[in-house]
C-alpha cells in the first residue's frame, strides 16, 4: 500500500513516483504485503527524536513501529543542493523487512533481500549517485531514539538503508 502526502510539490512529487515505482518492481520479486511512506520527518515528541510519516492533511504515523508490516519503506531526505538549476536532495531509502515473508521461505537469506532491494532502486532511473548501503538499527535511523522500533532489526527482520540522491525542479507539479 502506498501512503502519499497531501500535496506533491518539488521532492515529494519525486518520492511519489519513486513510490509507485517501488509498489511495481517490489511486487514482482516479494511475496508479502508492503507499506511505502512518502517523505519520512524527524519529530520530537516527549523528549526522544522520532520518525514519521505524513498519510495525508495532518495525519502523521510513525511507519516503523508496527510489526505487524512485512515491508516498510520510506525516504528521509538529508540535504538539499542546487546544481546548474536543478535541486538535488539528498536521501536515504529505507527498508524494514521480514525477509522470511519478503522470500516465502522460513530461511534467513538477509543478503539475498539486500541485494534485490538494491537492484530495484539501481534500475528505477529515478534516483543517481547511490553511495552507500546502511545496515543495522542504529545506522539506518542515526538521530533517532530505536527504543519502539528495534525489533524491526531482530530475525526474521533487517532494517537497511540505500543512500542516493533525487534530482527534481522547482515547477509546481
Amino acid at each position: 500500500m502506498i501512503y502519499a502526502a497531501s500535496t506533491l510539490v518539488g521532492i515529494d512529487y519525486q518520492i511519489y513516483l519513486l513510490q509507485f515505482y517501488l509498489q511495481d518492481a517490489l511486487d514482482a520479486i516479494w511475496t508479502c504485503e508492503k507499506s511505502i511512506y512518502n517523505r519520512l520527518y524527524e519529530t520530537e515528541r516527549n523528549g526522544t527524536n522520532r520518525i514519521e510519516a505524513n498519510i495525508g492533511k495532518r495525519e502523521y504515523v510513525e511507519p516503523f513501529v508496527n510489526d505487524n508490516k512485512s515491508c516498510v519503506v520510506g525516504v528521509r531526505v538529508n540535504d538539499r543542493t542546487i546544481d546548474n538549476h536543478r535541486l538535488i536532495a539528498g536521501v536515504d531509502i529505507i527498508f524494514t523487512v521480514n525477509v522470511q515473508d519478503a522470500l516465502g521461505t522460513k530461511e534467513y537469506e538477509d543478503e539475498k533481500v539486500l541485494m534485490q532491494a538494491y537492484r530495484v532502486i539501481r534500475a528505477c532511473g529515478l534516483v543517481n549517485n547511490l553511495t552507500e548501503i546502511k545496515t543495522g538499527i542504529e545506522n539506518v535511523f542515526t538521530g533517532i531514539d530505536t527504543e519502539n522500533i528495534k525489533h524491526r532489526d531482530l530475525a526474521p527482520f533487517m532494517a537497511f538503508a540505500f543512500t542516493c540522491e533525487m534530482t527534481y525542479t522547482e515547477e509546481l507539479c
